[in-house]
């Protein structure tokens, strides 16, 4: 019997790019559940050299773990704090610009486009797509 690779020369290549597109769609559903693994992974990862250090001057064990959390918590605070503090630049903006400016924008985008913003009515929508739904009859 023929293994996948002898049997037709791009079939090694399908196979390999399914198998990565399903890895890639499974970790994608289970993001919720991977993402925070990954980070706390990587936090322990870049704290581990504190740690050793401390085990390494004659701290135990428990202590160095217990400092160690509590160096990731106080840089974990540290930077929430600096960010909340932060103004971001589309904040104060956003909630003034009103419903009619936000549809002038949109017809503004559109126009060069070729694309008429004029409604159902004015488009030819009628004409296309049939009555439209809940107008009376003609």
């Amino acid at each position: 019997m023929l293994g996948v690779s002898e049997h037709r020369p791009g079939s090694r290549f399908l196979l390999v790019a399914a198998c990565l597109g399903i890895t890639i769609g499974c970790l994608k559903l289970a993001a919720a559940i991977v993402v925070p693994f990954v980070l706390a992974c990587f936090v322990a990862v870049v704290t581990m050299p504190a740690m050793f250090s401390l085990r390494r001057r004659g701290v135990g064990e428990a202590p160095a773990i217990a400092l160690t959390i509590l160096l990731n918590a106080l840089v974990l605070g540290a930077m929430i704090a600096s960010v909340s503090g932060a103004d971001p630049p589309l904040v104060g903006s956003a909630s003034t610009v009103t419903a009619s400016q936000r549809e002038s924008d949109v017809k503004t985008a559109l126009r060069p486009r070729g694309i008429s913003s004029g409604g159902p009515e004015g488009s030819g929508w009628r004409r296309t797509c049939g009555r439209m739904p809940g107008a009376a009859s003609s």
